[in-house]
């Protein structure tokens, strides 16, 4: 395919690049793929620029993504083979070829082999609605879709391999008159995918939080102090009767620092006590303000102050905290963060 002087040619030409497309896959060959991708961007540019001629420029732009995507797939295929290396580290006697002597840069072969990352049907499906929309699918954007499916993958690994540190919950080796919990509560929705709770740490379901053995911790008369968010505050309540507990009354954090919010930006969280048997309630001396201030700090991190004032409500009293994130001196600790010790 010749870079064209003419609109009417156009057509035939894309066509013939298509086919040409699947001979270089068949041949392994990233020289072919790489000049039929320089031609369809310029046929690209030339005809975005001619009125009356989008849907050609729609459809070079279709080739010019499907010739990444099949330079992607070869490149790939000569890395795994050991037929493409470095050209500084190539030995005279290796049958492999450089980027360079194809004409490859570093960034083209890096955004190819990623585009690759799809499957023929999802390229099809994205050319076809490109097409349907009279808009031109892009590199850039099958690039940013790919990058996002990466970090999805890191992250569900990175929340899978957390969920695994946890050991079963300490069921029959203490029983405790204080459970201090934080749930990683899951949310439907989240503003934008970086502010999205899984990024900050693996979170469970409604379901997998009410399951857990927490009824097996309790003393005859025990205590539960629990964050909730506004947002999860029914299911807050679903779990504290899951778990055996009678709500009681709650604290307000007041962060200090506006959030966001679909109603409200929160600035407060809350913290809900519930009892389970009769585990007596604290001395006149011991009972605080029902608002707690101070500062947001890291995501999720909850006021070192609230320890001290469980303990003076309960002093003698064994406690375990939950989800725990940091290890507290003269508390138990259950889950997959409590490396830092306060």
């Amino acid at each position: 395919m010749n870079a064209l002087t003419t609109v009417d040619p156009v057509l035939p030409a894309l066509t013939r690049a298509r086919e040409a497309l699947a001979v270089a896959y068949e041949n392994r060959d990233a020289k072919a793929a790489k000049e039929i991708l320089d031609q369809a961007e310029v046929v690209r540019v030339y005809t975005s620029r001619i009125d009356g001629a989008e849907d050609l420029a729609v459809k070079a732009a279709e080739i010019k993504v499907r010739a990444v995507w099949t330079l992607g797939r070869i490149l790939a295929a000569m890395k795994e083979a050991g037929e493409l290396t470095q050209a500084h580290n190539r030995a005279k006697s290796t049958p492999s070829t450089s980027l360079k002597d194809m004409g490859i840069t570093r960034d083209l072969s890096s955004q190819a082999q990623r585009v690759a990352q799809l499957t023929e049907a999802e390229v099809d499906e994205r050319a076809s609605s490109a097409t349907e929309r009279r808009e031109p699918v892009t590199m850039g954007g099958l690039v940013s879709e790919v990058k996002q499916r990466e970090r999805k993958a890191k992250k569900k690994a990175k929340t899978e391999d957390l969920k695994g540190r946890n050991e079963p919950l300490p069921v029959g080796e203490r029983k405790y008159q204080v459970i201090y919990a934080d749930p990683p509560w899951r949310y439907d929705h989240a503003v934008s995918e970086s502010r999205e709770i899984e990024n900050q740490y693996p979170t469970m379901t409604l379901e997998e939080i009410e399951g857990l053995p927490v009824g097996g911790l309790c003393a005859d008369g025990c205590v539960l102090f629990m964050w909730a968010t506004s947002p999860k505050l029914a299911e807050a309540m679903g779990v504290i009767s899951a778990w055996g507990f009678t709500y009681r009354t709650c604290a307000v954090w007041d962060k200090m620092v506006i959030g966001m919010g679909y109603y409200f930006r929160q600035q407060h969280e809350l913290l809900l006590v519930s009892t389970k048997g009769k585990p007596g309630a604290p001395c006149v001396s011991a009972r605080r303000s029902s608002v707690i201030q101070e500062k947001r700090g890291k995501h999720s991190a909850k006021p070192l102050m609230v320890y001290g004032m469980i303990e003076s409500m309960y002093p003698d009293a064994p406690r375990i905290e939950l989800f725990s994130r940091v290890q507290r001196r003269g508390w138990d600790a259950w889950g997959n963060q409590a490396d830092a010790h306060v």
